[in-house]
């Protein structure tokens, strides 16, 4: 039973994920779609959506780690430690990579991702 219900939250953390990155690609940029962005100066928005990931993969990992020894249920806290640990992880990969970032859009993606 613990199972099942920590499966559909990954889950349903993973749709929260990318309902977000097309939402907030569509409020920024005017697209759903990421790949039809197009940016000053040839850069690319790729960079930034890795390392969204790779922050989002982070973010679950930790809030995961921090909460391991309580009860199996989603929370609040759970949920704004998740995109908190996101968002500096993919802070410093911008920052550390030198990659192309938007600050709306980070803030929108944000926004999304905790209002779901």
């Amino acid at each position: 039973m613990g199972r099942r219900f920590l499966r559909s939250v990954l889950i349903s953390d993973i749709v929260a994920f990318v309902v977000a990155i097309i939402g907030a690609t569509f409020l920024v940029f005017g697209t759903p779609f990421v790949w039809n962005v197009s940016l000053f100066f040839g850069a690319s928005i790729w960079p930034m959506i890795t390392m969204l990931t790779v922050g989002g993969a982070v973010g679950l990992t930790m809030s995961a780690a921090s909460w391991s020894a309580t009860a199996p249920r989603p929370t609040y806290s759970r949920a704004v430690a998740f995109v908190g640990f996101s968002v500096v992880a993919t802070a410093v990969g911008l920052v550390l990579a030198r990659a192309y970032f938007s600050r709306p859009f980070l803030l929108i993606f944000g926004a999304i991702w905790l209002g779901l």
